[in-house]
């Protein structure tokens, strides 16, 4: 019985499992591909058997892989490939167009002749796994900003409420006086700039009644402030001079 057959023998109950599968032996050509695989990849175990794996997926070539993988080839404990790290050890396209997300398991398995070891893949599809937590996570941060966008109108009506009044009666006395006295007048040039000021102050209240979303811009030593401009609908608002 020869290596191939010998191996075809003892793993072929993992044509049957729901998870891809596959053996290669220390110069890395391939002895067993499950018939999973073959589903996800479309490349058959006769195509790949007795190939170098690095010849159909060359990051099995990169230094990465070949200090992880030479652990298991001295009968180190197993490695993990996590999904969040390699998203797909194996590019097995969905239908969709994008392709599984992985999570792998590499474990050392004793050769036929008992005089090395191969390294048994086990690739676990975790496609629906990793979109319901990204869906968690969206559903989280959309919360998060909620509650945020919550705090900020509340805080900006509050402001809102407590200026515009002095903001009118300021705005209304320096008129008044303004209309008393003539543009020559020493006091009216800084009058006229408080009742500008005074103006710029309400379009900003105005923007802060308007606001509609969270966004936030780079502040002093590295704090965020509201962005004002952005998080409202009135940001094109331009005050009268």
């Amino acid at each position: 019985m020869n290596e191939l057959d010998g191996i075809t023998q003892k793993v072929d109950v993992l044509n049957h499992v729901p998870i891809g599968m596959f053996l290669i032996r220390k110069d890395y050509s391939v002895i067993f591909w499950n018939k999973c695989l073959e589903n996800w990849t479309g490349v058959g175990s006769k195509d790949i058997i007795g190939k170098n794996l690095g010849d159909n997926y060359s990051h099995f070539k990169t230094p990465a892989y070949y200090a992880r993988l030479g652990i298991i080839f001295q009968g180190g404990p197993p490695a993990i490939f996590s999904s969040q790290l390699h998203k797909h050890i194996i590019p097995s396209p969905l239908p969709n167009g994008s392709f599984r997300i992985q999570h792998t398991t590499v474990t050392s398995v004793p050769s036929i002749d008992g005089k090395s070891y191969y390294a048994l893949f086990a690739i676990e599809d975790v496609s629906d796994i990793s979109r319901r937590i990204q869906a968690i996570k969206e559903a989280e941060k959309t919360k998060i900003e909620k509650e945020k966008l919550k705090g900020v109108i509340e805080t900006a009506g509050a402001v809102c409420h407590e200026l515009n009044q002095p903001l009118m009666i300021i705005s209304a006395l320096s008129e008044i006086i303004m209309n008393q006295i003539s543009e020559g007048d020493s006091m009216y040039k800084n009058i006229n700039n408080i009742f500008k000021a005074v103006k710029r102050a309400g379009a900003t209240t105005q923007k802060l009644a308007n606001i509609t979303r969270y966004e936030t811009r780079a502040y002093v030593s590295g704090s965020k402030i509201i962005d004002i401009d952005k998080a409202s609908e009135a940001s094109s608002i331009v005050p009268q001079e």
